[in-house]
């Protein structure tokens, strides 16, 4: 086993054992496991303070301050070191390559790899793990097929670091809207590349629903389902700096204000990231794990070592587009023709059906649903300064925002929570000054019938074709 192996498991267990004892004893130990193995340690500003740490606690009588104060630095300085170590990778599991494409937990310097990928007739005793090189950490990476291979034929795994076990995949709903990346790529080349696209639709799926391509002659949607006021600030940003379009349609719904996709469990948000990477748009979102006066679940030292070496390096070697397995997911669904002509399937034919199914029940319980919407304050805060920059960037930019809120049925408005929809009509209107931004409400129209609707709230092509004939007539480029 390496010198850096040993260390660092030596490192792990004091840092154990001074939490339970609290002792000058464990200081000492720790002290005399620093000066031995003083020819691995770095020349850098973490170990140096690590150093200065321990030497203070090393000199006195420690109290709980003290020991709290050392083990943070200690977390601190175990993480620094093993970053930069050089590793041998040993894979055991079904697929290297299928392991890779999720980039979860794999070492920043793989010195050398070697794999043993498992099927049916594999024979246990090929698979051999006997480290060779003591500059390198040995760290064992398997999936849960490796892991079970590894189990039921009582494979011996050598003394490494640890061993890191893929987790299993959660489902998700990302095969149905995967085909929302290349229909929104395509439509985005459609923008730089064709002069006479002269509006840009953004919003959700309201919107997607209200202005399919079979009726735009100059405008491009790049809506997507339960797109969010950040997903709009970071379209028109990046268009306006790179276009000289400057009228943008923005579709609402009557509870828009209080939501934001980034914050909810709507699976678009992974969607959405994937594309503003891909295309290099800035997209500032809030991540759907944080919530209010939480703090990131991080591991630490005193935590079990494989965990906190897992963490390690999810945190600190991939961007953050890369170490997210619902991104990894959309990387290998994008691979699939069939599912992404599934997905674009889906997507499309939706925005093209004229039929309305759809009862009244299934209207109370979509107003139900949304008016839960009223309970997210921090969402409603949140989109005020989103918009608040939208309407500063729009002015800046002598550009136009026509914020249209969209129809629906009379039912559903007369059943929707009535605070939920003044408080969000009499927010849109507030941020209007007839100049750059302006706003019409489509439901005040008695135009739409209950025909026009796909569903609760959304319309068919016939309930489009109304609202595009309509948007044109008021005087719209689209």
């Amino acid at each position: 086993m390496s010198n850096a192996v040993i260390f660092l498991k030596e490192v792990h267990v004091l840092a154990q054992k001074l939490s339970w004892i609290n002792s000058d004893a464990v200081v000492d130990e720790l002290k005399e496991l620093i000066i031995k193995n003083s020819s691995l340690l770095n020349d850098d500003e973490i170990t140096a303070s690590f150093i200065n740490t321990l030497i203070y606690c090393a000199e006195k009588n420690v109290t709980p301050e003290d020991v709290d104060n050392l083990i943070s630095s200690l977390d601190n300085f175990f993480v620094n070191f093993l970053l930069m170590q050089s590793c041998h990778v040993y894979f055991v599991g079904k697929s290297w390559d299928t392991y890779r494409l999720n980039v979860l937990f794999l070492p920043p310097n793989m010195g050398k790899i070697t794999l043993f990928e498992i099927d049916a007739d594999t024979d246990p005793a090929s698979i051999k793990i006997n480290p060779e090189d003591d500059s390198l950490i040995p760290v064992v990476i398997t999936d849960h097929i490796g892991f079970n291979f590894i189990k039921n034929n009582n494979i011996k795994l050598p003394e490494a670091l640890t061993t890191l076990l893929l987790p299993e995949k959660k489902s998700t709903h990302l095969d149905m809207d995967v085909g929302f990346i290349p229909l929104l790529n395509a439509r985005y080349q459609k923008l730089n590349g064709e002069a006479e696209v002269k509006s840009v639709i953004i919003g959700s799926s309201y919107a997607y629903q209200g202005f399919p391509d079979a009726l735009l002659d100059k405008a491009v949607n790049l809506s997507m389902f339960s797109g969010d006021f950040t997903w709009t600030y970071s379209l028109i940003k990046h268009i306006t700096d790179t276009t000289s379009i400057r009228n943008f349609i923005l579709c609402v719904g009557l509870y828009d204000a209080f939501y934001e996709l980034s914050m909810g469990a709507s699976p678009m948000f992974p969607v959405a990231r994937y594309f503003c990477k891909s295309q290099d748009i800035e997209y500032n979102y809030r991540n759907k794990n944080e919530a209010l006066n939480q703090t990131p679940v991080t591991q630490h030292i005193l935590g079990p070592l494989d965990l906190l070496v897992q963490q390690t390096y999810k945190n600190h070697i991939y961007p953050q587009f890369s170490n997210d397995e619902e991104l990894a997911t959309l990387d290998r669904l994008l691979q699939d023709e069939s599912a992404v002509k599934k997905s674009l399937d889906f997507i499309n034919g939706r925005s093209s059906r004229t039929d309305f199914t759809y009862s009244s029940s299934e209207i109370l319980n979509r107003v139900s649903e949304l008016s839960r919407n009223y309970q997210r304050k921090h969402s409603f805060e949140n989109n005020k300064r989103v918009m608040s920059s939208l309407t500063t960037l729009i002015k800046e930019k002598n550009a136009t925002l026509n914020i249209i809120v969209m129809p629906f049925t009379e039912f559903y408005i007369e059943n929707y929570d009535k605070n939920l929809k003044d408080e969000t009509l009499a927010y849109l209107k507030s941020v209007t000054d007839d100049n750059n931004i302006f706003i019409t409400d489509l439901n005040k129209l008695k135009t739409f019938a209950p025909e026009d609707f796909y569903d609760a709230d959304h319309l068919n092509f016939n309930g489009a074709i109304k609202v595009c004939e309509m948007v044109k007539a008021l005087g719209f480029d689209i």
